[in-house]
């Protein structure tokens, strides 16, 4: 859900919020092609038991990415007052638990 929270997030004018350094990657696919794969490994019996990476095979940073989503976000709103920021949150910070609750 990476990618559409960054989205929204750089529409509405606010920060990217990056948890961490931004260094991690991910890879990212369609969800039809992992429906695909899911399918067809349902459907082999060689599979059972097996790990299969469905994956893509690009790798892109966190920071890398919401650098490229204020790129493209910011050449949709040419004209507009839109500017692109990366807010880095730290992980403590952003998955901190009260536990007095």
């Amino acid at each position: 859900m990476v990618i559409p929270r960054f989205i929204q997030q750089a529409l509405r004018g606010e920060p990217i919020s990056v948890y961490g350094d931004g260094q991690q990657t991910r890879c990212f696919l369609h969800v039809a092609d992992a429906v695909e794969a899911i399918l067809a490994l349902a459907d082999c019996p060689q599979g059972g038991g097996q790990v299969f990476n469905v994956g893509a095979t690009d790798e892109i940073s966190i920071k890398s990415l919401a650098e490229r989503i204020l790129e493209l976000t910011n050449r949709m709103g040419e004209g507009s007052d839109r500017v692109g920021q990366i807010q880095y949150v730290p992980y403590d910070e952003a998955y901190a638990w009260d536990l007095r609750t």
